[in-house]
């Protein structure tokens, strides 16, 4: 039976997830298409593509300093960074860039977004240790979905607030209102408490041999005094997070059959967050409908990312490596059929359908590595830092490339094209990870407590 104690924790930590990408994912989404409008060329790509710069160089050495702040002391810092970044946002929008102060807003707004990537490293990394504190291996897929559906939810409520005010009122409010939103979330992580252990078979072993200890310490039995020097000795032994272990663990054979398929989650949240709504904008005349279409077409991505999340989190969790066989069926489908309504180069309905498909598709993704680094590895957060160093590079270099065919057609469709093909590679190549077999860690314990029990009689 899955254990649901920290249940509440993963909510509370998903809730301030909400709040701060609420504000940031709304931002992050309208910044190329907003700024191009106020005369500042592609800085959205390029301030986006700082954030994930030093997000990707931050993740490599952040390990030791989470492990020193603990997880929620990490996540209330990176939170606060993006708040920063999530305020600059709005003086594009009130300084025209033909002015002399209009230059100053390409630095501003450049460093800012530095200062979000790193505070970025620190929020995502520190989730990661706090869920995988929270969470055993028969709940894993289930909490990092509760906390992924929780945080899609800011592009259902983000995109729809953001396209209500621009009808209502201005661009300037909206911005006011996502910096307000951003803070907010960064007060709510600071509330986190700390994890309850979780009944892992592990624990459940350590547990029973306290209770032996406890029985026996009466008794004089040299059995507790061994076992309990066994686990001083583990402690001695714990090595210390430093920037060359966590680097060192990219080149395992482990994590680089990972590798390609981080790889391919970080192309989806780069085309996600920058060429998505341009392949729209340029479709459409209008160009006040272009932002508003923008948005709708993103909260149908939330629709598909929370959907999925608490649909097939589970499905993680019972079909373990062939899970990643629904992960390929769900890229072939969404990408072809992207292909399919992008060649037609007219507006629909069908172009919500393909959000709903495009949000299905990260979601299932970034839970199933988010399950795989939580529960796969020994340590819980050197693979998250791994993670995000490969997820932030990719990004920026991806972002950097959508600046060049952002109203070029046939770029444009050969990059779906290598999306797909990628997607594909990257699921064969994961589905060679050698998964920890349930079986045999079971095995094991009751051989454990066998040798326990007979050591006891005797």
């Amino acid at each position: 039976m899955a254990d649901t104690r920290n249940l509440c924790k993963v909510i509370h930590c998903g809730i301030g997830f909400f709040l701060v990408f609420f504000s940031y994912a709304t931002c992050q989404n309208i910044a190329a298409q907003v700024y191009d409008q106020h005369g500042y060329g592609s800085l959205g790509f390029y301030s986006i593509s700082m954030v994930y710069a030093l997000f990707s160089l931050s993740s490599i050495i952040c390990p030791k300093w989470i492990k020193k702040w603990g997880p929620i002391k990490s996540m209330a810092i990176g939170s606060f960074c993006y708040f920063i970044w999530v305020s600059s946002c709005i003086l594009p929008v009130l300084i025209d860039n033909k002015s002399i102060i209009g230059y100053s807003i390409w630095i501003i707004n450049l460093i800012t977004g530095g200062i979000n990537g790193m505070g970025a490293a620190f929020l995502w990394v520190g989730m990661g240790n706090y869920v995988s504190k929270c969470s055993n291996n028969d709940n894993k897929g289930f909490n990092f979905g509760v906390i992924w559906a929780l945080f899609a939810c800011n592009f259902i409520v983000g995109n729809l607030s953001a396209a209500y005010i621009l009808k209502k009122t201005n661009q300037t409010i909206m911005f006011l209102v996502l910096s307000c939103t951003s803070l907010l979330g960064t007060f709510t992580l600071m509330m986190l408490r700390t994890p309850l252990p979780c009944d892992n078979p592990e624990k459940q072993f350590q547990n029973s041999e306290e209770n032996e200890f406890k029985a026996l310490k009466e008794e004089g039995d040299d059995l507790q005094e061994r076992i309990l020097d066994d686990d001083s000795l583990s402690k001695e032994e714990e090595p210390e997070i430093t920037f060359a272990t966590t680097f060192a663990l990219i080149r395992t054979t482990k994590m680089r059959k990972l590798l390609t398929l981080m790889i391919f989650v970080a192309i989806i949240i780069g085309f996600k967050g920058g060429l998505w709504s341009k392949l729209i904008s340029n479709i459409i005349e209008d160009e006040e409908q272009k932002l508003v279409s923008s948005l709708y077409c993103l909260f149908f991505i939330g629709i598909g990312e929370v959907s999925c999340a608490l649909t097939l989190a589970r499905v993680i969790d019972r079909l373990g490596k062939h899970s990643i066989l629904v992960l390929l069926t769900l890229i072939v489908t969404t990408m072809t059929s992207m292909f399919i309504v992008h060649s037609q180069q007219k507006f629909g309905w069908h172009w919500y359908v393909v959000s709903f498909l495009l949000g299905a598709n990260d979601s299932f993704n970034n839970t199933l590595i988010n399950s795989i680094n939580g529960s796969e590895f020994e340590n819980q957060t050197e693979p998250f830092a791994c993670c995000k160093f490969i997820e932030g590079l990719v990004v920026f270099t991806v972002l950097i490339f959508e600046s060049f065919i952002k109203t070029n057609f046939l770029g444009q469709q050969v990059f779906l094209i290598f999306i797909c093909a990628y997607g594909v590679v990257g699921c064969c190549v994961c589905y060679t990870f050698p998964f920890k077999d349930k079986k045999d860690t079971t095995t094991k314990h009751e051989m454990i407590e066998q040798e326990l029990s007979s050591s006891i009689v005797q």
